[in-house]
C-alpha cells in the first residue's frame, strides 16, 4: 500500500547522515499523537516518545519535508496527507490499550492492540511476536475473534478451553468479525507498548 511504503521511506532516508535513533513505530505514533494533541511540541513529543529531543527533531523534519506536518510557533500539526494516514492508521488500528494479565503471565506491564478485519492475515503469531520481542516486549500472544468466540491460531480455542480469560478480554477490547487482538507483555511499560504497535504494523505489512 502507498501509505505503509511512504512511511517506511521516512526511516529508511538518512540522506547521507547517521541512523536516526527512532523508528517506524515511533513515526507512527508521533503521528497519532500530533493528531490527537493539535499543537503538541517537541519537548512533550520527546516525554511521550520516550526519545530523546535530537531525535524528535530529526523525526519531525523528515514527516515535515514528507509534506505529513507543518511545523509553527504553536506546534505541530497535521497536513491534508498527514490527516489521510492518522486516520487510516485509526481505522486500521483503532485500539492500543493497557490490560492487567499479570495473574495469566506474570509480566509487569501488558498492552492489547486490535488491527481490524485482519484475520486473513495471521499464519501462526509468529511473525507478531518477533516484531514485539524486537522492541524489548518479552511475549505475545496473536488471537483471532470469529463466530463470537477468541482462537489462537492452530492452538487453542481460548473460548471454550479458557472462558473466563476469553472474557475479560471480550469487556476489555471492542472486537468485530475478523479481528486480530495481539496482547504484548514486557517488564517495561514503553516496551509492551512498542511491542504492541510493532506486532500491529508487521500484521499489516509494514516490515519493523
Amino acid at each position: 500500500m502507498v501509505l505503509i511504503e511512504m512511511l517506511k521511506e521516512i526511516i529508511t532516508d538518512t540522506r547521507g547522515g547517521p541512523t536516526p535513533y527512532f523508528d517506524v513505530v515511533h513515526i507512527v505514533m508521533a503521528i497519532r499523537l500530533i493528531g490527537e494533541h493539535l499543537g503538541i511540541g517537541r519537548k512533550e513529543l520527546s516525554k511521550r516518545l520516550g526519545i530523546g529531543e535530537g531525535s524528535v527533531r530529526t523525526l519531525l523534519n523528515k514527516l515535515k519535508g514528507s509534506e505529513i506536518i507543518s511545523i509553527t510557533k504553536e506546534g505541530c500539526k497535521l497536513s491534508d496527507k498527514g490527516l489521510k494516514i492518522y486516520n487510516w492508521l485509526l481505522e486500521m488500528i483503532p485500539t492500543i490499550n493497557e490490560v492487567d494479565l499479570k495473574e495469566i503471565w506474570g509480566h509487569q506491564f501488558s498492552v492489547g492492540v486490535i488491527i481490524r478485519n485482519s484475520e486473513h492475515l495471521i499464519k501462526k503469531g509468529i511473525e507478531q511476536r518477533d516484531a514485539a520481542v524486537k522492541f524489548g516486549a518479552a511475549g505475545a500472544i496473536t488471537l483471532i475473534f470469529k463466530s463470537g468466540r477468541l482462537l489462537m491460531p492452530e492452538i487453542a480455542d481460548l473460548s471454550i478451553e479458557y472462558p473466563d480469560f476469553a472474557a475479560k478480554l471480550m469487556s476489555k477490547f471492542l472486537l468485530n468479525e475478523g479481528d486480530v487482538l495481539i496482547l504484548v507483555g514486557a517488564d517495561n511499560f514503553n516496551y509492551a507498548y512498542y511491542g504492541a504497535l510493532a506486532a500491529a504494523l508487521a500484521t499489516i505489512g509494514m516490515t519493523i
